[in-house]
């Protein structure tokens, strides 16, 4: 509330917000309600999730640059479908709910998200997860429906493993009382699903990184792709690492060696003599990438990048 205002804050019709509008949105937040539910709640779609309780799109310039379309700065991150989540309070018209996950907060919509009781809780936390590798892969449940398609780093709660398939738990919809209901999905064993911790290596890296050779840049995961943090996050959290949502706060994670001050070359240097290929951080301003080792004496690098500007 403190960053946008009618001066700085563009509408998807290249329009300045106006005062009016950053005012209702406070008003609609109701903050002073501020956990008086605090109840443990479960994502029931894939869905977005955003700084307000509107899915109207925020940019900072008219222009088409680093701050206009399609850097909608009313997108917080994207929400997978069964992720745990805290629901805080409900704006004043109820559509929309705030909650907490455990890199970021903001704004769901409301038949988006279900609470779960206690005997639900304590079974997600006692269980063995299966962790998808791979985007798209469709989940049916008994009768062949669709539940979900999947998304790298998505996690279901096995009930148990058959020799063929995995028998998963996933929330499906809500009843009246506003918890989650739930349908039990078989998903065949194949290799893109994993339910062991899995090493983080050369060679398993490279598997989910070729899995995700295909996703689109988008800011905040707003059209179901990925960000440069979303992007090492989730390629990540398929070993089990957990790491924050945002690229700053992912440089800081581990030893931190520093590289201001330093030339190209020099820093190159330094990156080639002192990192570690895949489980080293490059961060520059804006910008994370994953080191992966020398090649011809030059440091490569994985990650996703929106363009390279043209001069």
């Amino acid at each position: 509330w403190n960053v946008f205002n009618d001066k700085n804050a563009y509408g998807a019709n290249l329009k300045q917000l106006s005062k009016e509008y950053i005012k209702d949105m406070l008003k609609k937040s109701n903050f002073r309600e501020l956990g008086f539910l605090n109840d443990k709640g479960i994502i029931l779609d894939t869905t977005n999730l955003r700084v307000m309780p509107d899915d109207k799109p925020i940019f900072k310039s008219r222009d088409n640059n680093e701050d206009g379309y399609p850097f909608d700065y009313a997108q917080n991150s994207l929400l997978n479908a069964n992720e745990p989540v805290l629901i805080t309070h409900e704006s004043t018209d109820k559509t929309w709910s705030h909650v907490e996950t455990s890199y970021a907060s903001g704004w769901v919509l409301t038949s988006k998200v279900a609470r779960i009781d206690e005997e639900f809780y304590t079974k997600w936390m006692g269980s063995k997860q299966l962790i998808f590798l791979k985007d798209g892969y469709i989940i049916n449940d008994n009768s062949g429906n669709l539940v979900f398609k999947s998304r790298v780093g998505m996690m279901f709660p096995i009930i148990r493993i058959n020799p063929q398939n995995y028998v998963v738990l996933a929330a499906n919809g809500k009843d009246d009382s506003g918890f989650a209901t739930y349908t039990i999905a078989q998903v065949p064993k194949n290799d893109n699903l994993v339910s062991e911790l899995m090493l983080i290596s050369r060679k398993n890296i490279a598997k989910v990184a070729k899995s995700m050779s295909n996703t689109e840049y988008n800011w905040g995961g707003i059209y179901g792709g990925r960000d440069a943090s979303s992007y090492i996050k989730d390629l990540f959290s398929v070993f089990q690492v957990w790491l924050p949502r945002s690229m700053k706060e992912q440089s800081k994670i581990g030893k931190v060696i520093d590289l201001k001050g330093l030339g190209e070359q020099d820093k190159e240097e330094k990156i080639l003599k002192e990192a570690v290929p895949f489980k080293t951080l490059i961060y520059t301003k804006e910008h994370i990438m994953l080191y992966i080792g020398p090649k011809n004496r030059r440091a490569m690098v994985l990650h996703n990048y929106w363009g390279v500007p043209i001069y």
